[in-house]
């Protein structure tokens, strides 16, 4: 006999939502999230300077501890705490 078993996750599907866009990043606070793969601390370096040819903005640039797990729930609520939008990505 063969069971074939389906890759997908049972149970109620949950659509989230995008938070929305601030109308402006002038005098925001912008957080930078590296995933800690090799070479995203390149495009985050390249993201703030092409921002900052047209905003205003601080800062807040992190780094996540590994690149296998997910953001530390203490790392996502300094971010979601003190910033007014965050930039970050996965990839290499």
């Amino acid at each position: 006999m063969i069971t074939i078993l389906s890759p997908k996750i049972r149970g109620a599907e949950q659509r989230l939502r995008l938070a929305p866009r601030p109308p402006d990043l002038n005098g925001k606070t912008i957080g930078l999230l590296d995933n800690g793969k090799r070479n995203f601390d390149a495009y985050l370096d390249r993201t703030e300077e092409l921002l900052r040819e047209s905003f205003s903005f601080v800062t807040v640039r992190r780094r996540k501890p590994t690149p296998l797990r997910g953001i530390p729930a203490e790392l996502l609520e300094e971010m979601a705490d003190g910033c007014d939008t965050v930039i970050t990505g996965s990839g290499d």
